[in-house]
């Protein structure tokens, strides 16, 4: 099992050498990025190694996206929410637009349960598109996110062993998208796979209880909508502990202010984390906020070495990491060490 691995990692390398290798002048005259290099390379990949569908996500908004350059079987947009201000807009509508450029002509379009603002835009494109519009809220049983009606009005129910009513929203969301994609729909293996991601993929940084006793908490959360998702279910456990930490790092492109906000109603104190990547803002600036919202922060230099303390405490406490994917990465990787 361990040589074939080996193997199989060689042969990966070899392809990402050769591929670089050949495409080198081109990568250096046109100073291609490394997300835009990537995404040209799977696709390359995809192509020599027939595969038979492909699953591909938008890097950043839709509209001027490395990935925007295929005619998909089915568009799906999932949520859309304030991040990445900077480069999409400052407003719901302006995001919206910047994700529904990803509508082809005549396509199937697949959205979750979005804005009023969103949902309009996504609309007006369809229309422009003469895409057929595919929202889920048209197919949930009343009264229920984990029920939809699909294959002739039959009722599919879903129960991801997953924390989070956003989960069973999501796995609704792509049963949705394969029942009316695809000309069969086997419900069984759908189940299957949706059980197999938690069980046997372990799904990480999704509220992911990292230790017991005393309790740790690992989610990814990194725009205002994840937050709001986190704290609904983090709202069912919170009373239970003495006192609530949270260690956080962000994107400067997110909206930081009003996540601390949120954030200050359910922690005792933020501590306040560096990412060593261009993009982050830094502790400082994050502190500042927390500052003129009277949130009480401090900056943690050592997140590795507070939480293994934690974790070896005997206390009725709480300690969640949350924020940027970044942030999580790099954690993890120092408590490997």
């Amino acid at each position: 099992m361990r040589e074939s691995l080996l193997t199989e990692n060689r042969l990966k390398n070899k392809y990402v050498a050769e591929f670089i290798s050949r495409n080198d002048k081109y990568i250096d005259e046109y100073q291609l990025t490394f997300f835009e290099v990537t995404t040209a390379m799977a696709f390359q990949y995809f192509k020599e190694t027939k595969t038979d569908f492909c699953v591909i996500e938008t890097g950043l908004g839709g509209r001027l996206d490395s990935t925007n350059v295929l005619n998909p079987l089915a568009v799906v947009i999932t949520t859309i929410s304030l991040e990445h201000t900077n480069v999409l807009g400052n407003t719901i509508e302006q995001i919206a637009s910047e994700k529904a450029a990803i509508i082809k002509n005549d396509t199937k379009v697949f959205t979750g349960l979005l804005k009023p603002e969103a949902e309009r835009i996504v609309r007006e494109k369809c229309i422009e598109k003469q895409s057929q519009y595919l929202p889920l809220k048209k197919y949930l049983v009343e009264g229920s996110s984990e029920s939809i009606r699909i294959l002739d009005n039959k009722i599919f129910e879903i129960n991801p062993p997953l924390k989070g009513s956003y989960q069973k929203t999501n796995a609704a969301l792509a049963a949705l998208t394969v029942a009316e994609t695809f000309s069969k729909f086997d419900e069984q293996k759908f189940k299957n796979g949706i059980k197999n991601v938690s069980k046997n993929t372990g799904l990480t940084g999704r509220y992911e209880i990292y230790h017991k006793s005393p309790r740790i908490i690992f989610d990814s959360a990194h725009n205002l909508e994840g937050i709001e998702n986190f704290l609904n279910e983090f709202n069912k456990e919170a009373s239970q502990y003495d006192k609530r930490f949270l260690i956080f790092g962000a994107m400067r492109d997110k909206a930081i202010e009003e996540m601390i906000k949120k954030l200050g109603e359910y922690f005792d104190e933020l501590l306040l984390s560096e990412i060593q990547y261009e993009r982050a803002a830094k502790p400082s600036e994050i502190h500042e906020i927390c500052n003129r919202l009277d949130v009480r922060s401090r900056i943690l230099n050592q997140p590795a070495g507070f939480i293994k303390e934690f974790k070896n405490s005997e206390s009725s406490n709480c300690l969640v990491v949350l924020g940027s994917m970044y942030l999580l990465g790099e954690i993890k990787l120092q408590l490997q060490g």
